[in-house]
């Protein structure tokens, strides 16, 4: 595998474990990957999908079409942003998600061709999991170096005093050949702060230049109820696509949702969804991945992550 970059940031400090990137540099991939083209298709009407008191997720669909980049937009018209998810929809290996960017109460998803592509016409959907009873919500941010190191991890730590309660990333140059296979909100065994955990791999046909990858951490004062509950499956033989689901307990709803996949999936398997669902019985988050168009050997699994309260 080679050498990895790490970087951990601690209540908004950085450890760095290797050459500093200016900001410029850092700022430049930044404004690159966050452009959204004038001609970007127009969304569909955003829907809202209640999942429980306090909370909703907005959904806002780009659109099928056969240009890449693809971008949505989805926004909280009411609530504060809490967490995030996505979708590619059509298009299957050949395109990957490539950056899902919290901006104040709005999130964008900006999803990419693959060296491989696809013939077909596809879209990308953009969720914002949006709340109206949690309190002092603090979304944190890091980036990995910019180098040819590969893979890439970034934790963000959440402010002392504060619980993850959704994550969210972004490729950083290289667009179309960054995989990312972990938005992992993890909870804090005491001392130690609640994080949340981005890695990347290049793609296995790998990456001539350099490329970095972006983390984002939503903390807020815990909510009543909080918990996460995950859910790990392996896919059965000769499956390349599955999704996973991992619900909440009792009466408890979703509040946001992580996912990864295992160590071995190393560059070959893209992360295609993550998104919430509202039943009369109970609530769930759910993970989707596929392998990419070269396949792998390996045994990979997949893990939900399912964040739930009573807000």
């Amino acid at each position: 595998m080679g050498m990895e970059n790490v970087r951990v940031n601690i209540n908004g400090r950085r450890r760095k474990l290797a050459c500093v990137v200016t900001p410029t540099l850092v700022a430049a991939a930044m404004t690159t990957i966050l452009a959204v083209p004038a001609s970007a298709s127009t969304p569909t009407p955003l829907s809202l999908l209640p999942t429980g008191p306090g909370v909703t997720v907005v959904e806002v669909f780009s659109g099928f079409g056969g240009v890449s980049p693809r971008h949505a937009i989805a926004t909280c018209t009411t609530g504060t942003l809490v967490g995030t998810g996505f979708a590619r929809s059509g298009g299957g290996s050949g395109v990957v998600i490539d950056a899902v960017v919290p901006i104040g109460n709005q999130v964008t998803v900006t999803a990419v061709e693959t060296a491989a592509g696809t013939p077909n016409q596809w879209g990308v959907t953009a969720r914002a999991f949006c709340a109206t009873g949690i309190s002092n919500v603090q979304v944190k941010h890091d980036e990995s170096l910019i180098d040819g190191v590969n893979p890439k991890t970034v934790e963000v730590e959440c402010p002392f005093g504060t619980r993850v309660i959704g994550t969210a990333f972004q490729a950083l140059g290289a667009q179309g050949e960054v995989i990312v296979t972990k938005m992992d909100p993890v909870a804090g065994v005491a001392p130690a702060d609640d994080k949340a955990v981005v890695k990347a791999y290049a793609d296995d046909n790998g990456i001539a230049g350099t490329w970095g990858v972006g983390a984002w951490a939503f903390c807020a004062a815990a909510p009543a109820g909080l918990e996460i509950v995950a859910r790990t499956l392996t896919p059965p033989p000769n499956t390349s696509s599955y999704t996973v689901s991992a619900g909440c307990t009792g009466s408890k709803v979703v509040v946001g949702a992580g996912t990864y996949l295992s160590s071995v999936a190393t560059g070959n398997v893209l992360l295609y969804g993550l998104s919430a669902n509202h039943y009369t019985v109970g609530e769930e988050a759910q993970a989707s991945a596929i392998e990419d168009a070269n396949g792998t050997p390996a045994a990979w699994s997949l893990t939900t992550k399912v964040i739930c309260a009573n807000p």
